[in-house]
């Protein structure tokens, strides 16, 4: 269930349990999870994340801009736990658009906040759903997948101008 909306896990729990009520209760104990994992350490960072966001940072013509599908309640503790938000120019979450990815309605915000259009621009993504949403938007993405997407889905996303194994890997594209 990575990579999509909160509403869509609800949709796919639901059909399982076919019980609204259950599948709220269900959310509410897969959501006490994820913090209760997030405060144990058992939710990492991708590696090299945070010297690329410090390197990126560093750069005086680049703004970084977090755009992300996840609520605020729960980006705001991953940003908090792994002291991320100092790096970020802006930070919009999936409450402060109106519709989730694959709509491009978050990358469009970030352009309007960072003041530069689509060709300017670059995305990171990690997801097949966000890749889809920079596509439409029409901005370039560098792709770095933490699950296997299929290489069909791939070519099918003209904005994907490169998949990367890792995010030491996108140094290259800032140099």
């Amino acid at each position: 269930m990575r990579g999509a909306s909160s509403a869509s896990n609800l949709a796919t729990i639901n059909r399982y349990v076919n019980d609204w009520s259950l599948t709220q209760q269900v959310k509410a104990v897969r959501d006490q999870y994820f913090i209760d994992e997030l405060n144990v350490g058992h939710v990492p960072l991708l590696p090299y994340a945070k010297e690329l966001l410090a390197y990126l940072q560093a750069k005086p013509d680049i703004q970084l801009i977090l755009a992300s599908n996840t609520p605020s309640n729960r980006g705001q503790l991953i940003l908090a736990k792994h002291d991320l938000a100092k790096y970020f120019d802006q930070i919009i979450m999936g409450d402060h658009v109106e519709n989730l990815k694959p709509a491009p309605d978050i990358y469009l915000k970030a352009l309007k906040l960072a003041q530069v259009p689509a060709e300017q621009a670059i995305i990171f993504e990690d997801s097949l759903t966000g890749a889809t949403a920079g596509k439409n938007a029409h901005i370039d993405i560098l792709l770095v997948p933490e699950e296997p997407i299929p290489d069909e889905d791939i070519a099918k996303n003209d904005k994907i101008i490169a998949v990367l194994d890792t995010l030491e890997d996108a140094l290259a594209y800032f140099d």
